[in-house]
């Protein structure tokens, strides 16, 4: 995580290692299991092209394409860090999961391939 702000490395660790409360001072890490969701990606697209999750749920990208997809947050060039997370790789015939850990609406797409796109909002 080199190429991130030291407050984003912090959000990275603090949801990586679960930690949500520091001296009774809450966080913002997510406690405990939440709902799952999924996108998928097939032959290029993505399904659903738009997801809706509240705050601590999780988001799958699956990844069903014969090719490796490399999931960046923010428009393609303009890349933004979300929930300490740059880049998000998925192997072909696997999946990479995310705690939605950050209210608000974010466009996500394949940083190759930036027509593979869709996005998500979380509520608070």
């Amino acid at each position: 995580h080199y190429n991130m702000q030291p407050s984003d490395q912090v959000k990275k660790l603090i949801a990586d290692e679960g930690i949500y409360q520091i001296g009774g001072q809450l966080t913002g890490a997510c406690k405990g299991q939440y709902t799952n969701h999924q996108v998928t990606i097939n032959n290029g697209k993505v399904s659903p092209i738009h997801t809706t999750a509240n705050k601590c749920d999780t988001l799958s990208f699956i990844n069903d394409d014969k090719e490796v997809r490399d999931i960046a947050f923010g428009p393609h060039l303009h890349h933004i860090v979300y929930a300490g997370e740059s880049e998000l790789t998925a192997l072909s015939g696997q999946s990479v999961t995310i705690t939605l850990s950050e209210p608000g609406t974010i466009t996500f797409h394949d940083h190759l391939h930036e027509e593979i796109a869709g996005s998500f909002t979380v509520n608070p």
